[in-house]
C-alpha cells in the first residue's frame, strides 16, 4: 500500500480527524475572534471566505503534523550500498541449542521442519516456559488443516512486519513464503501487490488488511472488515488475524533484541527485498 492511500486512512481515522477537529474549532474561534471580532459582535460585514479559512487551516495543519508523525516510523530506510557491512550488536546473545533440555524436542522439530533453530527463540529459550507458549500458538497459526493457506499466511506475516519495520521478520517470513511454496516471481512482487497480477484481489484485500492492522495507530476500520468479508469466511479472517497478531509480538521481540539474521533467511531477503531497500541492518551478524 502506497503512503498516500495509508495517510488518507490516517486522516480519516477517528483519533486525528477528532483531534484536528477540536483543534480548528478552538484556534479558529479565537482567530476570528480576534481578526473579525467587529463583524461578529458589531455591525461590520463579516467575511464569510475568511472566516471558513480559518477553521480549515488549523484543521488542515493539524491532520498534516498527526498523520506525518504517524507515517514515520513505518518508512523503509533509504537502501544502503550492499558493500556496506553494518554489524549487529544483538542486546542479548543467543544461547546454544542444548542450553534447556526440555526443550529439545521443540528445537529439533524446528531445525527438522526449517533447517536451523532461529535466533529469535534461542534468545527467548531463558525462559523455557515462552517458548513453550509461543510454539503452542505458532502450531495453531501455521496448522495445515487451516484454511488460509500458509504461503500467504507467511505474505501476511511480511507485509505486516514491513509496516512495523521489523527488518528480521521481514526476512524470515519471505523465507517462510518460499519454504511454503510461493514461487520466486511472486516473492519478488510482494511490495508491489496491489499492482501486480500475480495476486488475486482476495490476497490483496488480506494484504492491505495486514498493513491496516499492524501500524500504529491501528487504520482498520469498519470498511475494512467488509473488504475482508468479500472474500474471506469468518474464520478465515480469525486466522489472518491471528497470524499478524503474533507477529506484532515477534516484531517487537526481534527489533528490540537486535536478534541476529540467520545465513538462510539472510540470503533470501537479499535475494527477493533488497531491490526494494530492505537491509538487515542491525540483525546482520558480527564477523
Amino acid at each position: 500500500m502506497t503512503d498516500w492511500k495509508v495517510a488518507c486512512r490516517y486522516a480519516v481515522s477517528g483519533g486525528i480527524w477528532r483531534r484536528s477537529l477540536a483543534v480548528a474549532l478552538f484556534v479558529g474561534t479565537v482567530l476570528n475572534v480576534i481578526n473579525q471580532g467587529d463583524a461578529i459582535f458589531g455591525t461590520a460585514s463579516l467575511n464569510w471566505l475568511k472566516l471558513i479559512l480559518t477553521y480549515c487551516v488549523p484543521y488542515a495543519v493539524s491532520t498534516y503534523g498527526a498523520v506525518s508523525f504517524a507515517l514515520k516510523p513505518h518508512r523503509l530506510p533509504r537502501r544502503s550500498p550492499m558493500h556496506v557491512r553494518v554489524k549487529s550488536s544483538p542486546r542479548l546473545e543467543p544461547l546454544p541449542v542444548g542450553h534447556s533440555p526440555e526443550l529439545k524436542a521443540h528445537f529439533e522439530a524446528v531445525s527438522k521442519n526449517l533447517g536451523f533453530v532461529p535466533n529469535s527463540v534461542l534468545i527467548m529459550q531463558r525462559k523455557p516456559k515462552m517458548v513453550q507458549a509461543f510454539a503452542q500458538m505458532a502450531a495453531a497459526i501455521w496448522d495445515p488443516d487451516g484454511k488460509v493457506d500458509r504461503g500467504l499466511k507467511r505474505l501476511i506475516a511480511h507485509v505486516a512486519s514491513r509496516a512495523a519495520g521489523c527488518q528480521y521478520c521481514m526476512a524470515h517470513t519471505i523465507e517462510g513464503a518460499a519454504h511454503f511454496g510461493i514461487e520466486a516471481p511472486k516473492l519478488a512482487a510482494i511490495w508491489e501487490y496491489q499492482s501486480s497480477p500475480l495476486f488475486s484481489e482476495a490476497e490483496r484485500a488480506a494484504l492491505d488488511f495486514a498493513f491496516a492492522a499492524s501500524v500504529v495507530p491501528n487504520a482498520v476500520t469498519d470498511q475494512s472488515f467488509e473488504d475482508l468479508r468479500k472474500y474471506w469466511s469468518e474464520e478465515q479472517i480469525v486466522e489472518i488475524v491471528g497470524t499478524i497478531a503474533m507477529f506484532g509480538f515477534l516484531n517487537r521481540w526481534n527489533d528490540t533484541m537486535g536478534t541476529p539474521l540467520e545465513e538462510k533467511p539472510m540470503a533470501t531477503g537479499e535475494k527477493f527485498l533488497a531491490h526494494g531497500g530492505w537491509t538487515p541492518g542491525k540483525h546482520r551478524r558480527q564477523g
